[in-house]
């Protein structure tokens, strides 16, 4: 629960934070009704967030890589 308290506030990725948050209100008792009202977001992505909380943990809090292109720039290049 700790760890649930200290993501939602503090943690740097919004995602994470709100996703911390509906894990604490599940916990609390709120139904996935209650949750969707909340957040403003549909029935599968809550039940999705507290299918990866079950099942990940706190890995399942933050968004997994996505692929895509390789960067463009080089190190050199993105530092300035």
């Amino acid at each position: 629960r700790l760890f649930l308290l200290d993501t939602w506030r503090h943690h740097s990725l919004h995602a994470a934070r709100i996703r911390a948050h509906a894990i604490i209100l599940s916990n609390e008792g709120k139904s996935v009704t209650e949750l969707m009202s909340v957040f403003r977001v549909d029935e599968d992505t809550v039940r999705n967030w507290l299918k990866r909380w079950e099942q990940h943990g706190r890995n399942g809090l933050e968004d997994a890589n996505r692929p895509g292109a390789p960067p463009k720039l080089n190190d050199g290049e993105r530092q300035l």
